[in-house]
């Protein structure tokens, strides 16, 4: 797992299955930067690549959903989030229609043609391809 601020706002890395733990670990690295951000009332970006992860436990997507509010609270306006798993990414687009961030939302496969470019393309300029 990796968490780093960047020009635009987060680049969060996951692994493979995410425990409850490991959520825990994630949510004491960003909610300093969330406050932050909300403090200064300041919108950001995340870029969130997912291309490891399979699919995830209940109580994992549970919790992924209060993050994604937690987010949104805190002044996110775009995120990307890149796929390898068809699977995961059906569970990440339930989650956020189901916790009110999916319009923020844009989903990207490593199986793209330049993912990586264009998913930066969304939270940097808000461009949609």
């Amino acid at each position: 797992m990796l968490v780093q601020k960047t020009e635009y706002g987060l680049e969060i890395k996951l692994h493979d299955r995410m425990s409850l733990d490991d959520l825990k670990i994630m949510g004491s690295q960003i909610e300093p930067i969330f406050l932050e951000y909300k403090s200064q009332n300041k919108k950001f970006s995340i870029l969130l690549d997912l291309s490891e992860v399979q699919r995830q436990d209940p109580s994992v997507m549970e919790e992924m959903g209060k993050g994604m509010i937690l987010a949104k609270e805190a002044g996110v306006e775009k995120t990307a989030l890149i796929f390898g798993s068809s699977i995961a990414k059906l569970q990440m687009a339930s989650k956020a229609r189901e916790s009110g961030v999916y319009h923020l939302e844009r989903y990207f496969s490593i199986t793209d043609d330049n993912y990586k470019e264009k998913a930066l393309n969304w939270v940097k300029n808000g461009i949609d391809t």
